[in-house]
């Protein structure tokens, strides 16, 4: 059963992945977030986490740090509730995704347009999940 939450271990958080994943270039926009993506056959010898994630707010876009961390929040929650059907998909196609959801809004969305938004996002990736390596 797929826990409903968002450890460590979804978190993308090491430079050299995060370098590999900015040097892709493939990405796509659904309003408000940009998606950078990269698939990859899973390497590691310990079960790793099939999806990592990165959110980013810029500073340019909300000046304070409030209203930064209130859409961090927002994003990681519409996530945490919504990434089953991609961690499935992931799962049957045995590959590892790594992800950026970067904000390119100017103001504060509410929760249920950013959830609107991840549902979106999270078809999208599920549906090139489906497309890799064919």
């Amino acid at each position: 059963m797929l826990k409903n939450n968002f450890s460590k271990e979804e978190r993308l958080h090491k430079k050299r992945h995060i370098d590999q994943l900015f040097a892709s270039k493939q990405a796509f926009t659904i309003y408000p977030y940009r998606v950078i993506y990269q698939f990859e056959p899973p390497t590691d010898n310990k079960p790793a986490e099939r999806a990592a994630c990165l959110i980013s707010v810029a500073k340019k876009r909300f000046k304070r740090a409030v209203a930064r961390n209130r859409l961090k929040r927002l994003t990681r929650e519409a996530y945490r509730l919504n990434k089953s059907p991609l961690c499935k998909g992931l799962e049957e196609r045995d590959l590892t995704l790594h992800f950026a959801l970067i904000a390119i809004c100017d103001d504060l969305p509410s929760f249920a347009r950013c959830q609107k938004a991840m549902k979106q996002v999270v078809s999208k990736l599920s549906e090139r999940a489906i497309s890799y390596g064919k």
